[in-house]
């Protein structure tokens, strides 16, 4: 199996299990991001974001699980280092960047407009407003 087919066969499956069953309340995925390096990957959702780890196995192994953080709209993971910046639905103008292994977030920075999308990588962090990338 060539690397990219395996690494979309391992995204579509951890779309398919955020999916709900008919038993079970809807989720949605917000967003699903991989690394730069593609050894992780970020699931943004109404109840919060995991981090899975796809390269020691091969397989998805949850690494980080935050459901106390609701309603993630837009996530990036730095490498596979524990810092990962995100934006919320409740505060869409503010960028966290949030540590995973302290569990909290480091910085916080405001802006005018909401937040559309953002890339990190080791030397910026990269947000495109509303009406101009910043």
């Amino acid at each position: 199996m060539t690397g990219s087919l395996a690494v979309e066969q391992q995204a579509h499956t951890v779309a398919t299990a955020a999916a709900p069953s008919p038993a079970t309340p809807k989720k949605e995925v917000n967003s699903i991001r991989f690394n730069q390096d593609g050894s992780s990957l970020v699931v943004a959702s109404q109840e919060g974001f995991r981090v899975f780890d796809l390269s020691s196995t091969g397989g998805l192994v949850i690494t980080f699980d935050f459901s106390t953080i609701p309603q993630v709209i837009h996530i990036q993971r730095l490498y596979s280092t524990n810092l990962t910046a995100f934006v919320t639905a409740i505060e869409p103008e503010t960028l966290k960047i949030f540590n995973l292994r302290r569990n909290e977030v480091i910085c916080e920075h405001r802006y005018a407009k909401p937040i559309n999308w953002l890339a990190v990588n080791r030397l910026r962090v990269l947000v495109a407003a509303e009406e101009k990338v910043v």
